[in-house]
């Protein structure tokens, strides 16, 4: 990640990936001026997400559709929008309940656990690297 860009190179892969969920940026002053505040383990996820999202705006013609931000809070994956539906609240609950499920710093198999007074989803490994 370059000095001037504090987007990590991963995340800024996926976010042009899908314009139709993120929109075409430049993301600076927005709340996606960060990228995706949650480690890299998510970003799987993230990704996945974003192409059942992208699919789910193209069929449904949702032509307001966008991320609004990306992020762990609580131990949870937090994918805030606007202009979505039905089935794209269902996808992001869907996502969220397995990121509750998979460790935030490497994508392995995880639960919500407490590190050092924070909520948090990272595997044995990830949570003693964090200590």
């Amino acid at each position: 990640m370059a000095k001037d860009d504090p987007i990590a190179p991963e995340a800024l892969r996926i976010m042009r990936a899908y314009p139709a969920v993120y929109g075409p940026g430049p993301w600076t002053g927005t709340l996606l001026g960060d990228g995706f505040l949650c480690g890299p383990g998510w970003y799987p996820l993230i990704e996945g997400l974003s192409a059942d999202l992208s699919e789910i705006i193209r069929q449904d013609g949702l032509r307001c559709f966008r991320v609004v931000q990306v992020k762990e809070k609580l131990g949870s994956l937090r994918f805030y929008i606007r202009g979505g539906n039905e089935p794209a609240l269902d996808r992001i609950g869907k996502a969220a309940q397995e990121a509750e499920n998979t460790c935030e710093g490497c994508g392995a198999v995880s639960h919500v656990r407490t590190v050092d007074g924070w909520l948090t989803t990272l595997c044995d490994k990830c949570r003693s690297q964090a200590l």
